[in-house]
C-alpha cells in the first residue's frame, strides 16, 4: 500500500457533490485563465489529489484517492462517465442514447442495454454537453435548445434540452459512432447485410451512371451501406457530398505523404440562427455541386425540399446516391414525392412522373427482429402509369422464423431472439436500364449476367 493509500483508507461520510463543489472552489482558486492551459491532465489530477490530501477529505463515493480524483476530474474537466469510463472508444461501441440525466442506454455490437450511468443532475447534464458541443463551436441554450454535431472520431451528436423536454429532464441526446470509412466488403458479407452478387450490382450501377436511393427506418443501416458504397465509387469517379450539420462520410484517399489520390468534395451545411439568408442549405450546396462537375453527388440524406433538387441534377445526367425514411420500397417515390412539394406543389402525377426516372434504383434497409441490418429489397423502378408507381423486384430478403431464447447476460437475464431467413434473386434488369449502364461503359459480360441472357444491345 502506498503512502496516499495509507492516508486514505477509511470511506468519509461527505456527499460526493459536496465533495466535488469543494474540490472545484479550491481548484479555481488556485488556477486562473493564464495558467490553467498549461496544466496537463496528469497536472490537474495531480493537483486534485492535492487539495483531497491537504484539507483531509473522506468521501462517501470511495476509499481510494486515486479513483476519486479521477472522478473528479472527469466531472469537472471531462465529459463524466463518458469519458471516465472511455465508452465512446469501447469495443463495440455504436451509439449512447441519454433519455435524461439519470437514464442511460447503450448499444454495443447491436445490442441496446439499460446502463447505471448518471449525471449528478440536470444541471450537470446540460454542462457536460455544452462542453462536448464545444469541440465544433456549436452552442445549445434556451433560446435554441437543439443540436447536431460531429464531436471527434466519427461520432455524431444529436441534442435536446429545455424547453423542447421537460426541464427535470435536463437533456436527451444521441451520441453515435460512424464507421463508414472503415466498412469493407467482407464485413457486409460476412454479417449478412446483402449477398455478393447484389453487392457487386450495386457498386457496378453506381460506378455506370445509376442514381439510387437507400430507403428505410432509422439505424436500418442505409447511411452505413450507402457510405460503402459511394467510397468504392469514389476511388474512380469525382464525387461530391453533402451532409447536414456533421460530417459522417469520408472518402478521400492519401498517399503515404498525404497527398489525396482521389478526386472527392465533401461539404456540409452551415445554418447561422441570426442570418438565415447566408445560410448554407442542402439545396445551396446541390446548386454548387452541379458548378463544380462531379460524375456522382452523395446527398446524406433527403428530409425536406432538396429532395426536389436532387431529383433535378440527377435527370440532368448526374449520379445521385442519397438516403431517406420510408415505410417500404415501393413507398419510397411517394415519400420523395411529398418532401419534394416542400420546394414546390406541383401536381402528383408530374413530381412522381420525374422521380421514377430520377432514382432507377431503391435499395431498402431494415433492422430485423435480432437487430441485423439487412437489404430487405432492390427494386427497379421501371416508371409511373395510371397514376401507379411500378416496380420491378430485383433481390429481397425473405423471413421465416423468429426462434425466441433467454440468456444470461450481465444484466442478468434477457430474452434474444434468432432469425431465420435468406436471400432470393427475383427478376432482371430491365432492357432500359441495362442499355443505361453500357452507355455509361459497363462490359456486355457484366449486362448479361443481369439480364438472365436476354438480348441487352443490336449490332
Amino acid at each position: 500500500m502506498n503512502k496516499r493509500e495509507n492516508f486514505f483508507t477509511v470511506k468519509g461520510n461527505q456527499d460526493y457533490e459536496f465533495v466535488l463543489s469543494r474540490v472545484q472552489t479550491e481548484l479555481s482558486s488556485k488556477l486562473n485563465n493564464d495558467n490553467v492551459s498549461e496544466f496537463s491532465s496528469s497536472d490537474l489530477k495531480n493537483e486534485i489529489i492535492k487539495i483531497i490530501q491537504n484539507s483531509h477529505i473522506k468521501c462517501d463515493y470511495t476509499d481510494n484517492i486515486d479513483e476519486l480524483a479521477e472522478r473528479l476530474y472527469h466531472d469537472m474537466s471531462g465529459w463524466s462517465f463518458i469519458s471516465r469510463y472511455d465508452l465512446l472508444n469501447k469495443e463495440g461501441f455504436e451509439e449512447l442514447n441519454i433519455n435524461a440525466w439519470n437514464d442511460v442506454d447503450i448499444i454495443i455490437n447491436g445490442e441496446i442495454k439499460k446502463t447505471s450511468y448518471s449525471f449528478l443532475s440536470p444541471q450537470q447534464a446540460i454542462d457536460v454537453h455544452k462542453k462536448m458541443l464545444n469541440v465544433s463551436n456549436t452552442l445549445i441554450n434556451e433560446r435554441q435548445p437543439y443540436a447536431l454535431a460531429d464531436l471527434k472520431n466519427n461520432v455524431r451528436i444529436a441534442v435536446l434540452m429545455s424547453p423542447v423536454v421537460d426541464k427535470n429532464i435536463g437533456i436527451v441526446s444521441s451520441i453515435r459512432k460512424v464507421e463508414s470509412k472503415t466498412s469493407t466488403k467482407e464485413s457486409l458479407i460476412k454479417y449478412g447485410s446483402m449477398t455478393e452478387e447484389m453487392l457487386e450490382f450495386l457498386e457496378q450501377a453506381t460506378l455506370y451512371g445509376v442514381s439510387m436511393v437507400f430507403a428505410g427506418e432509422t439505424g436500418s443501416g442505409k447511411t452505413y451501406i450507402s457510405g460503402y458504397i459511394l467510397s468504392q465509387a469514389a476511388k474512380k469517379r469525382r464525387t461530391f457530398t453533402i451532409e447536414e450539420s456533421s460530417r459522417e462520410w469520408d472518402f478521400i484517399i492519401k498517399d503515404d505523404n498525404g497527398k489525396a489520390r482521389n478526386s472527392v468534395v465533401h461539404a456540409k451545411t452551415y445554418e447561422q440562427d441570426n442570418d438565415k439568408a447566408n445560410s448554407v442549405d442542402q439545396n445551396r450546396l446541390l446548386e454548387m455541386a452541379l458548378r463544380l462537375d462531379p460524375n456522382i453527388i452523395g446527398v446524406g440524406e433527403m428530409r425536406s425540399s432538396e429532395a426536389y433538387t436532387a431529383c433535378e441534377a440527377s435527370n440532368t445526367g448526374h449520379t445521385v446516391i442519397s438516403t431517406t425514411h420510408s415505410e417500404s420500397a415501393l413507398d419510397t417515390p411517394y415519400r420523395i414525392m411529398a418532401l419534394a412539394k416542400k420546394a414546390y406543389d406541383f401536381a402528383d402525377a408530374t413530381l412522381l412522373s420525374m422521380i421514377t426516372k430520377a432514382f432507377p434504383i431503391i435499395v431498402y434497409c431494415e433492422k430485423l427482429a435480432n437487430n441485423k441490418r439487412k437489404i430487405t429489397e432492390i427494386a427497379e423502378v421501371i416508371g409511373y402509369k395510371d397514376g401507379e408507381v411500378i416496380v420491378n423486384t430485383l433481390w429481397k430478403y425473405e423471413v421465416t422464423e423468429n426462434i425466441y431464447f433467454e440468456e444470461e447476460t450481465e444484466y442478468g437475464t434477457k430474452t434474444k431472439v434468432e432469425t431465420k431467413g435468406s436471400f432470393i434473386k427475383m427478376n432482371n434488369v430491365s432492357y432500359k436500364l441495362a442499355q443505361k449502364m453500357l452507355k455509361k461503359g459497363a462490359t456486355k459480360e457484366f449486362i448479361t449476367k443481369y439480364t438472365g441472357g436476354e438480348k441487352i444491345c443490336e449490332n
